[in-house]
């Protein structure tokens, strides 16, 4: 198998950040020459994409409740571009998503919550906005 193949198999079940690909693949090979070109070239035909990554983890973290500053440390963690992590999380509403968190825990007494938000990577301000109405 080569590093090519087996990052197509990976890239068929979900999508990965360039550096998160190549880390996976470096367990698999020993080049890194070889995993990182065979990447590219998969960049390079569309197949893998960063953009599409940042966008899809996003997503998931949003509907799992958690908040833009824990993606987009998640994200950057990844090594994915500050500019790919921005249009990533601001397409996304987080005010009716910290109020269904909210909603989901109201059998937290408020410094609970609060605590709790902070964990899940909202802002002290939508927090104090939404624990304070």
């Amino acid at each position: 198998m080569t590093p090519r193949s087996k990052a197509m198999d990976f890239l068929a079940r979900r999508e990965y950040g360039f550096e998160e690909l190549c880390l996976r693949l470096s367990k698999c090979f020993e080049s890194s020459a070889d995993i990182r070109a065979a990447v590219i070239t998969l960049q390079d035909e569309g197949l893998q994409s960063d953009e599409r990554f940042a966008e899809a983890l996003t997503q998931r973290r949003f509907n799992q409740g958690y908040g833009p500053n824990y993606v987009r440390r998640e994200l950057s963690m990844k090594k994915i571009a500050l500019h790919l992590i921005d249009d990533a999380v601001l397409k996304h509403n987080w005010e009716i998503n910290i109020k269904d968190v909210v909603v989901k825990n109201a059998h937290k007494t408020t410094q609970q919550l609060q605590k709790y938000l902070q964990y899940k990577g909202y802002d002290f301000e939508m927090i104090n906005r939404v624990t304070r109405s």
